[in-house]
Formats: C-alpha cells, sequence, structure tokens
C-alpha cells in the first residue's frame, strides 16, 4: 500500500510541471518552487540523522554526497523539466523508466561486470519500447525529439549519480545521504535560478506557487519516504512489481488532467519497455525504478550490488526522479 500511494504521488510530478508550465512559469523557476520548498524538510532530516548517528559526519562525506546531488537530483531534474517543455508526460515517463538500462551499461564500463545474453536482450527489448514510443510523438516536429533528447540526457545523468554514490551512501546509510545529496541539489537549484531567471520568470502567479509547494510536499518528500519505507516492508522484488503502477498512473493522471491521450503505438511502446525492466528486475539483472526521479533497488551480485544500497535511498525525479 505504500509502495503504491508513493508510485502514485510521484507520478503526478509531471503533471503538475505541464500545469505550471501552462500558467506560464519557466521550468528553473517551477524547479526554484519544488527546491524552495523541499529544502527546509530534507534540512530536517539530515539534522535528525546526525543528531542520531553513532559517528559524526566527517566534512568531506557530507561534501561528496552534496556533490552527488548535484548531479542526481541538479543536473538530472533540471534536464527533465527543460524536456517535459517539449514532450508528453507518457512519453517523458517511458524515457525515464529505462534509466536502469544505463546503470547496467555503465557498471559493465566501471566495475568490468559481463553482461548476460537474457540481459542483453531484456535491455535492447527495452530500447526497442522506448524508440517506438517515441516513434508515436513525431508528429509533435523537432521539438520533441529535442525534448527525448534531454529526457534522455536526464536518465543517463541519473544512472551516473547511482553509479558514482554507491561508495558515500554505504558508508552514510541511504536517509543520511539522500538528506545530504538533496540539501546540496537544492542549493545548486536555487543558485542556477537566481543567476539564470529573469526578472519576469521569477514573477508567477498564485496557482504556480501552490504548484510548487505541491511538487515539494507531494511530488518529492512524500513520495520518496513512502517509497523507502515500501521497499523496507515489501522487500526488492515486490516493490518492483508494485511499483510498476507508476508509469500507468502517469498515463491516467496526464488522460485525465491534461487531455493527452496516448497513442495506441505508445502504448505498444510502454508496453515493451515496463515489461523488459521489470524482468531485469525480478531476475535479479538489474535496478528498477518506480518514477523519473528515485533510485530503486538495484539487486546485483558484489560491485553492482553497491548501486542496490543507493536504491534504498529515497529522493526525485526524480529524477527524476
Amino acid at each position: 500500500m505504500l509502495t503504491a500511494l508513493g508510485s502514485l504521488l510521484f507520478s503526478s510530478k509531471g503533471v503538475m510541471v505541464k500545469i505550471a508550465f501552462a500558467h506560464g512559469a519557466a521550468p528553473l523557476a517551477v524547479l526554484g518552487l519544488r527546491m524552495a520548498f523541499a529544502l527546509p524538510i530534507f534540512m530536517a532530516i539530515a539534522w535528525r540523522e546526525d543528531r542520531v548517528a553513532v559517528t559524526p559526519l566527517p566534512r568531506m562525506e557530507r561534501l561528496r554526497a552534496m556533490g552527488c546531488g548535484l548531479i542526481g537530483y541538479h543536473l538530472a531534474s533540471w534536464l527533465d523539466f527543460e524536456g517535459l517543455r517539449l514532450i508528453s508526460v507518457a512519453l517523458e515517463r517511458m524515457v525515464l523508466y529505462a534509466y536502469p538500462t544505463a546503470v547496467i551499461l555503465i557498471s559493465a564500463l566501471v566495475f568490468k561486470q559481463r553482461i548476460s545474453r537474457m540481459t542483453m536482450a531484456a535491455m535492447a527489448l527495452a530500447y526497442v519500447g522506448v524508440a517506438v514510443a517515441c516513434g508515436g510523438e513525431a508528429h509533435a516536429g523537432p521539438g520533441a525529439w529535442l525534448g527525448i533528447v534531454l529526457v534522455g540526457a536526464s536518465a543517463g545523468s541519473y544512472a551516473v549519480f547511482i553509479v558514482a554514490s554507491s561508495r558515500a551512501m554505504r558508508a552514510l546509510g541511504s536517509m543520511r545521504f539522500m538528506a545530504n545529496a538533496m540539501c546540496g541539489a537544492c542549493a545548486a537549484v536555487l543558485a542556477h535560478a537566481s543567476l539564470a531567471c529573469s526578472a519576469s520568470d521569477l514573477r508567477v502567479d498564485g496557482t504556480v506557487w501552490a504548484l510548487g509547494v505541491a511538487l515539494a510536499l507531494l511530488g518529492t518528500v512524500a513520495p520518496a519516504l513512502l517509497c523507502a519505507e515500501g521497499l523496507k516492508r515489501a522487500g526488492p522484488q515486490a516493490f518492483a512489481v508494485i511499483s510498476s503502477v507508476g508509469p500507468v498512473c502517469t498515463v491516467a493522471l496526464a488522460w485525465a488532467f491534461l487531455d493527452e491521450q496516448p497513442r495506441p503505438v505508445q502504448l505498444i511502446g510502454m508496453a515493451l519497455t515496463m515489461g523488459a525492466c521489470l524482468a531485469l528486475a525480478l531476475t535479479g539483472s538489474a535496478p528498477v525504478k518506480a518514477n523519473a526521479s528515485v533510485p530503486i533497488e538495484p539487486d546485483q551480485p558484489r560491485e553492482s550490488r553497491r548501486c542496490a544500497t543507493a536504491a534504498s535511498s529515497p529522493a526525485a525525479n526524480g529524477a527524476s526522479r
């Protein structure tokens, strides 16, 4: 129940962002509002984790966690929001959902892991599904392809974060790491917005402010904590199955609130990608993502199991995510 609720809340992120865009808000301004309201909460979580920790957190470890947050929660989120301007919510979710395949590829390069034929076949199927889904939106023009590239870059950035953060997460624990990483990301986003946003970008109406609060509380903090607790109670495989409702929820919410009716070819692509990523998770071949902005449990041997520790860290999308 906790996992399903967390996945549903994460699924609402793209819909709320699209509504904010419809009210004239710029992507970086929306992301800045989201992080501004989330920052005090993550600072409180970081303070609490420091209080209950057995050992104090070395300065370099804190800085390392915050640096990882710049990749996984600042860069990835910014690219995601920019891409979301140009493509539908459902397609954005589908591209992000395939990010575990990038984790496998990066892990194979960094840790010299061998990729089995079954895993390669599932990865190929996931990419075919993404390609089919993207082809279903080709009618939207060249801007759609730019959006796909931006969201794909977001997924790649998040995959780099998962691999790069494994050591720091093992040392600090998932919640302590997540809180410090999010604090670093929130601060970086606010600095980025203050430098890059014009005065007109920062003048938004009350609806956008309300959406910023909702994105922080309902689209970031609450689902992250719910998914973390759900993962702890259900275990990685059950978690993977339950959280796979995320993309379906995204399509339903986008259809209900944005009138984004998916084409049949996009639904076929979604089914292929979801099936492939779910198969990777259930066979222990890859990490699975419940949404576009949050790490979920990777379940791999030896070095890639270090990415599994990262999976138990809540945070998002995020991602994405």
